[in-house]
């Protein structure tokens, strides 16, 4: 899954409207709430059976699912900045990349220019040992 820009920012300003934390799990008769302090309540959890009905007793992953909602405060800005932090350091070694690939090509370029004089070069020393070649027969 990739997140957009725009997906990133749109969660950004989620977080930072919501109720400063940290919040804390706390429970209730037949479910639980998050609270920041004792007597603030940001969020309430109220469990359900399949009728509809609230569930007298909690599921057995209430604990899990309270610290997860509660967490989730200083949890998701963590995870946005290390976001941010992963980005910028990709920014950085892509403009590295494309400078390593351009230098690169560059010394590719210097390479077949010098390929090509070798190549005159050579051509040059055949033709002139040729030449020798023929002067020397016909002395």
């Amino acid at each position: 899954m990739t997140l957009t820009q725009t997906e990133i920012d749109a969660i950004r300003a989620r977080t930072e409207a919501a109720t400063e934390g940290p919040w804390e799990p706390a429970s209730l008769a037949n479910g639980y709430v998050i609270a920041v302090g004792e007597f603030s309540v940001v969020a309430s959890v109220i469990e359900y059976d399949d009728n509809g009905d609230i569930h007298t007793t909690l599921t057995q992953n209430h604990e899990n699912n309270r610290q997860f909602i509660a967490h989730a405060r200083q949890d998701v800005p963590k995870l946005l900045d290390e976001i941010q932090r992963l980005k910028d350091i990709l920014f950085l070694e892509q403009a590295e990349y494309l400078e390593m690939k351009r230098k690169k090509n560059e010394a590719l370029a210097e390479i077949e220019r010098l390929n090509g004089i070798v190549e005159l070069a050579n051509r040059a020393a055949v033709s002139a040992i040729a030449m020798l070649g023929k002067r020397g027969a016909t002395e």
